[in-house]
């Protein structure tokens, strides 16, 4: 899981697309972000990049789950 709660935009999107280049198999992230903003980044980088983006609640914050 990628935690980027603490960070504004673009950072997040960063350091999603950082984790999703080291992953030997990008087919599924995590991500815990906390401001809304970077719940619209993140969600249109994936989206844009063939992934199924979901969204729930992550300890009073987001949790974007990626997957293809």
């Amino acid at each position: 899981m990628v935690d980027a709660r603490g960070y504004s935009c673009p950072t997040p999107l960063y350091m999603v697309q950082k984790a999703l280049k080291s992953q030997k198999d990008p087919s599924r992230l995590e991500v815990a972000v906390d401001h809304q903003c970077a719940v619209e980044n993140i969600t249109r980088f994936g989206k844009d990049n063939g992934y199924k983006v979901t969204l729930s609640d992550f300890e009073g914050d987001f949790k974007l789950t990626l997957t293809k």
